[in-house]
């Protein structure tokens, strides 16, 4: 199921909708203030390989050296 961000025309904000069907897609209204003047926007997405070495920051808990992350499993 793709996950589509949108843009409200009316407030401006910005959200996320799963869309199961097409029927989803077509109604889209925002979470905000419930209008239907909203237009998909690009969104960006990361997608993994499946190899060992992903890369990437994964921040700065700590543990990530040594390929002790939890993450990286």
């Amino acid at each position: 199921m793709p996950l589509y961000e949108f843009h409200c025309s009316n407030c401006r904000k910005d959200f996320e909708l799963l869309v199961r069907k097409q029927a989803d897609l077509d109604q889209a209204a925002c979470p905000e203030c419930g209008t239907k003047k909203v237009k998909k926007i690009f969104s960006v997405f990361g997608v993994a390989d499946g190899s060992k070495d992903q890369g990437g920051d994964l921040g700065d808990c700590g543990s990530c050296g040594a390929g002790s992350c939890p993450s990286r499993r």
